[in-house]
């Protein structure tokens, strides 16, 4: 396109309105190649030439926004659209601006016309999906989504999209389903990877997780959070040495990245390493200070190491921050008790905050007097629905506390062997469970 309309324009046979059309078609020639400077340039030209030209404008306008130029890029589309109030792409790359610059009250008010002007539009409906997405409004989104993908099968973003909503709402299959179509469509896409990543290591694929973080790492080698997503999934493989490397990545990244100092501590602790894991606990600590997990999780590293005293004022502070957690209360309360405190009071208010019945809630049951050792067992084996019964490691761990809390030294120790042999290494309930047999007597 840029050869012939180069041509066209050095031949001097047009002027006026048509050479301004002519710069225009060379303009997305130029910025289709990866040249926007030169597309603007063009775009500026046949302005000048026709300063009524709205699709000059519109494209002067993307073409300002992909440079990050927003202000200049909404000066262009808003004076296109006071000439052509309906211009479906002027409203559809305003929209779009909103968007990158986070301004999706905006750009969900821009699809909003679009689709009053042409209900038919599934691209604005994938587009205004993806606002409500960001918005949170996810009961919005998907139906949104539907109709893109309606509209379009071969529709990447809205598949991801929809996969990634399908995801956080738990909907594994469905969510792999949309993922890997999107792949299909488009394997380049660093992003879809990733999320496709997240939903395997939530379905215990560590191997596949590893796999797709790293074609995730492949396209787009600066992406932290695959790196994290990887070191993760290492880390349940037990595969320490790489998980570290991995974190140690995302921290060179971004070295406010919270997560990354936490699941490197966690290899560290598995490593024996606990002087280097407390200071990434702290370092995760410093960079989020908000976040109730770095201080949740050196909580539970204090517990082990017998700190009860600083392993309490960590969890407390945890619950403080949020963390509504049942396992933070857990923590809390078994920290309380091995420090001699009498949190009577403190663990049922902290208890009154939960919501639900599920797993870990027997757990609570049992420290509150309300169920036997023998029920919270049941309780983990009833819950285990044919998946790997994590529950039951974690029901060993906690009645063998409770046992001990009874001076039942034998009986615990029982527990605990348990739960050593049954429960994944990066389980803090492993761990403590290690912690605790290496204290009682032989």
């Amino acid at each position: 396109m840029v050869a012939a309309c180069t041509a066209e324009i050095d031949s001097g046979r047009f002027s006026g309105a048509d050479l301004a059309a002519i710069y225009n078609d060379r303009g997305l020639g130029y910025r289709d190649g990866g040249a926007p400077h030169r597309a603007i340039a063009d775009y500026s030209e046949a302005l000048s030439l026709n300063p009524r030209s709205v699709s000059a404008l519109v494209n002067r306008g993307t073409a300002f926004a992909d440079l990050g130029e927003y202000r200049r890029a909404l000066a262009d589309v808003d004076r296109a659209l006071e000439m052509e109030p309906k211009n479906l792409k002027a409203l559809s790359n305003r929209g779009l601006i909103y968007m990158d610059t986070q301004r999706y009250a905006l750009a969900r008010a821009d699809f909003n016309r679009v689709l009053a002007i042409d209900p038919h539009d599934g691209k604005a409906y994938g587009l205004r999906g993806f606002v409500e997405y960001m918005r949170g409004d996810r009961a919005r989104a998907l139906p949104d989504f539907n109709h893109a993908i309606a509209a379009n099968h071969r529709d990447a973003l809205s598949l991801g999209l929809r996969g990634k909503l399908y995801s956080d709402e738990g909907k594994e299959a469905p969510a792999l389903g949309d993922l890997d179509r999107a792949i299909a469509l488009r394997p380049g896409d660093a992003l879809v990877y990733e999320w496709r990543a997240r939903v395997r290591y939530v379905r215990g694929e560590f191997r596949l997780a590893v796999a797709d973080d790293t074609r995730a790492l492949e396209r787009n080698p600066k992406m932290g959070s695959a790196f994290d997503g990887r070191g993760f999934a290492e880390l349940d493989l037990g595969e320490l040495a790489g998980a570290i490397a991995d974190f140690s990545h995302a921290i060179a990244i971004d070295a406010s990245d919270a997560s990354g100092y936490e699941g490197r501590a966690e290899a560290e602790n598995l490593q024996g390493h606990l002087t280097a894991a407390f200071a990434d606990y702290a370092a995760a600590i410093r960079v989020d200070p908000t976040s109730p997990y770095g201080y949740a999780s050196r909580g539970n590293l204090y517990f082990e190491r017998g700190s009860y005293a600083f392993a309490a004022r960590d969890l407390a502070r945890a619950i403080a921050r949020k963390d509504r957690s049942p396992y933070a209360v857990i923590w809390l309360h078994l920290a309380r008790v091995r420090s001699h405190a009498n949190d009577t009071k403190e663990f049922a208010t902290n208890v009154a905050r939960l919501h639900g019945k599920g797993w870990p809630m027997p757990v609570v049951a049992l420290f509150l007097g309300r169920a036997s050792p023998p029920e919270t067992i049941a309780a983990a084996k009833a819950n285990a629905a044919g998946k790997p019964n994590h529950d039951l490691c974690e029901a060993n761990f906690y009645v063998g506390e409770w046992e001990l809390g009874r001076r039942a030294i034998a009986v615990a120790k029982k527990h605990f062997t348990v739960a050593v042999k049954t429960c994944p290494h990066t389980f803090v309930e492993y761990s403590g469970a290690r912690a605790e047999l290496s204290r009682l007597p032989r």
